[in-house]
């Protein structure tokens, strides 16, 4: 395959992309501070205190459980230490995604982040929550919590900074369906964090994303935890290992399963934990990036396609080119056929493009493109016109997306129903095809030989667990021979069982564990609020208990981390804190700043002038009045 140099596309290289080989050591210190929480306390711990963590939630605070708000004192000891104070802080829900990978981690590491809190006056409510529930509340501003816990997989599209720019931006804040997390909406930095994705050259555009991520920085909408990487195991007796390089073993490297070959068996059987494996197979609806690549990258292909070293090269297309200050691509395609012996055309490419483009509130991952028009002169090319420059279009738009086949989608009732299209027989382009599969259980893909480029040397199953110990447990039984994403203090468990047998390795990566507190309401609307919270936070304890101290605290205000191709340099953003191990009384002395204060309990309370309306309606949209950068 021909290795692309595009020179109008953010320049790329391996910066954090290493993989390492995985050799920790447990000393006792280290597993005597392990500190673990199963679902049943964390359940236990919530109670019937979630109604009164959440009394605030519809913007207006009231004072139900702290006597006295407003500026009155509490009872029982009070002494009138909030007399000039406002409301109490109501307890904070945080919510984190309890089917997803982390889940275990998180549950080991949040009492901290509840401890650090509790310096700081205030409680904390720990809620388990399903993944695509949460993510689907949160973008439609519904206010089931005031912090989301998330993590963020460093993709391989991912390398370029658009996505974690553009989502934070004012206009995918509220109920609209759009991923922006916090619910934050700012438009000194929405102008720049818009304007990148057209600039006219890659400096030009690398200053834009620095001036936006320099005011995400100061206005603190995004608390970066620690570094998330990406730890994986396989069988070196069961599988001929291959096609790994900078990408690893996880769902978002289809090239390992392409390149590996089954020793014993007939099939590649891997173990996903975390995943939605053939929940659905309207696979563009999907919320996650790990869910959705087996689709978009092995059951079907793109134009191009980032390889294992994260190189980009042609795949269905067989060349394409740029012209009018990147107004214009075109593309070539290759001969090729769909899983059915349908010839891919540039039809079904016209029609992938337009499906997402004109429904992106059902599609999660994809962003309105400035499209004019799509053209196809003949079966194989076809050429997009665009009314902007666009030159990420080839970095991070066409590398994601696999080729649709058209009648399939057309027939699910997809250009009428986006998000309740129903796929029952997925026919499509990439290198395997869909043989057999259970909702939720299992997805068994076989090679398909219309492929132009690949060649996959055995078939590939995916096999879900729900939870990291049920995927060991079968990895050790030999029932599985890929395990990807589980902790380091599991791989060290089946390091002591299989010693030589396995290849264990991690993904260095360039996003981080991360806490979104939500900015549409009180408290999380208080920018001080958001940088006390941050501040206060024990990264290196949080890395100690959920990862054995491998993953590094993150101190800078931003999602691109320091080896992120895009990330802004040293200086630009600030920290909230030099200290790794948290910074407490810093974080009690900026509220202390800003007029909040603590009553005769210890309870965190707002200023007594503090506005805590909200900033915008439940479930509504941003004004125009106030953000005057969404009028255009």
């Amino acid at each position: 395959m021909p290795l692309l140099r595009t020179g109008s596309t953010m320049s790329r290289d391996s910066k954090g992309l290493d993989i390492e080989g995985s050799d920790p050591d447990i000393d006792a210190e280290t597993a005597s501070n392990r500190r673990s929480i199963n679902r049943r306390t964390v359940l236990a711990s919530i109670g019937g205190a979630v109604t009164a963590g959440l009394a605030g939630c519809g913007g207006n605070q009231d004072s139900s459980g702290s006597s006295g708000s407003g500026g009155g004192g509490d009872s029982g000891g009070s002494s009138g230490g909030s007399q000039n104070l406002g409301e109490r802080v109501p307890p904070l829900v945080i919510e984190y995604w309890t089917n997803w990978s982390q889940a275990k981690a998180e549950e080991d590491f949040l009492p901290v982040v509840a401890q650090n809190f509790e310096q700081l006056g205030l409680s904390t409510e720990i809620k388990p929550v399903n993944g695509g529930t949460q993510l689907s509340q949160t973008f439609a501003d519904q206010r089931t919590n005031h912090i989301t816990k998330g993590y963020h997989e460093s993709a391989p599209d991912r390398a370029d900074p658009f996505e974690f720019t553009r989502i934070f931006a004012a206009d995918y804040a509220g109920g609209n369906g759009r991923p922006n997390y916090p619910n934050w909406a700012n438009c000194a930095y929405t102008e720049p964090a818009l304007a990148q994705a057209n600039a006219a050259s890659l400096d030009e555009r690398q200053q834009l994303i620095n001036e936006a991520h320099k005011v995400m920085g100061e206005e603190a909408p995004v608390i970066p935890l620690i570094r998330f990487s990406y730890y994986y195991a396989a069988r070196s007796d069961f599988i001929d290992i291959a096609g790994v390089g900078q990408s690893g073993m996880g769902p978002m490297n289809p090239h390992f399963y392409i390149q590996s070959e089954a020793k014993t068996g007939d099939s590649i059987v891997a173990g996903y934990s975390g995943f939605s494996i053939a929940e659905s197979l309207n696979f563009l609806t999907m919320s996650s990036h790990a869910d959705m690549y087996p689709y978009g990258h092995m059951l079907h292909s793109p134009l191009l396609e980032y390889d294992e070293d994260r190189e980009l090269q042609t795949m269905l297309a067989s060349d394409f080119t740029e012209e009018d200050e990147a107004k214009r691509f075109t593309f070539t395609l290759r001969d090729a056929t769909f899983h059915n012996g349908d010839p891919i055309t540039s039809e079904d490419v016209k029609f992938t493009f337009e499906q997402l483009n004109n429904n992106i509130g059902a599609y999660p991952k994809m962003d309105q493109m400035p499209l004019d028009s799509i053209e196809t002169p003949d079966e194989k090319t076809v050429v997009f016109n665009f009314s902007d420059s666009y030159p990420l279009f080839i970095t991070k738009v066409i590398p994601l997306w696999g080729i649709l086949h058209k009648q399939t989608w057309v027939d699910a009732g997809a250009p009428e129903d986006p998000a309740g299209a129903t796929i029952t027989d997925l026919i499509g382009s990439g290198p395997f095809a869909v043989d057999d599969y259970e909702v939720a259980q299992f997805m068994k893909m076989v090679p398909h030989d219309g492929h132009p480029v690949h060649e996959p040397n055995s078939p590939v199953i995916i096999q879900s667990f729900k939870d990291s110990n049920s995927a060991r447990q079968a990895f050790e039984a030999g029932e599985v021979g890929v395990i990807t994403n589980i902790v380091p203090t599991i791989l060290e468990q089946i390091k002591g069982k299989l010693g030589d047998d396995m290849e264990i390795g991690r993904l260095k990566g360039f996003l981080p564990h991360v806490l979104y507190p939500q900015s549409s309401f009180a408290p999380g609307q208080f920018k001080e609020f958001r940088k006390a919270i941050g501040a206060s936070i024990d990264r290196q304890k949080i890395s100690q208990i959920g990862y054995l101290g491998k993953e590094e605290p993150v101190l800078r205000a931003t999602p691109l981390l320091e080896n992120h191709p895009g990330s802004p340099p040293e200086g630009v953003v600030p920290n909230f804190t030099d200290d790794p191990t948290g910074d407490v009384e810093g974080a009690r002395a900026l509220l202390e700043e800003h007029g909040w204060g603590w009553d005769g309990d210890g309870n965190l309370r707002f200023p007594a002038d503090a506005d805590t309306s909200p900033m915008w309606p439940k479930g509504e949209e941003p004004d125009t009045d106030e953000f005057p950068c969404l009028s255009g």
